[in-house]
């Protein structure tokens, strides 16, 4: 039986083909193109990420555990001093991630805690205590620490 017209000779004019038509070695080849692609996403992944605070107490963060506290305190108390509103106060803490509540045990004293992502697995917690009278600052203590997660 001669092939059909326009059939090159040699190929099978009907029935099942073997194969899916490409041409040997092309799914390997496709294979380590792919694995390699893959391997450098990881390795740029890798590289880039840091696993540190972020947001607005970022730059605290940053200083490490006691210097990070005094900076804050610092930029706190000359953005309020004692005897400002206490609320304006606890807005920006608030709006820079912290949660202020009243403090177990102490009548006109507010916590306001936040816990951060640090390297290395750890957190780092600040906390921040407000002394008021009258709804008036009247001091206030930042303090950092450092705590380990475990995974």
């Amino acid at each position: 039986m001669a092939a059909p017209k326009g059939v090159p000779k040699g190929v099978p004019s009907g029935g099942p083909v073997r194969g899916v038509g490409w041409e040997p070695g092309t799914m390997r080849k496709a294979a380590v193109v792919g694995g390699a692609l893959l391997a450098l996403l990881g390795l740029g992944t890798w590289a880039v990420h840091e696993p540190a605070a972020k947001g607005p107490l970022e730059g605290y963060a940053r200083l490490g555990v006691p210097a990070g506290a005094e900076a804050m305190q610092r930029d706190l108390l000359a953005g309020f001093p004692p005897g400002t509103a206490v609320q304006p106060l606890v807005q920006r803490l608030e709006a820079q991630g912290l949660r202020c509540g009243p403090a177990p045990g102490a009548l006109g004293t507010l916590e306001c805690t936040a816990r951060l992502q640090a390297r290395e697995h750890r957190q780092l917690r600040a906390l921040v205590a407000i002394w008021a009278t009258s709804d008036r600052l009247m001091s206030l203590s930042v303090g950092f620490t450092l705590q380990d997660v475990a995974r």
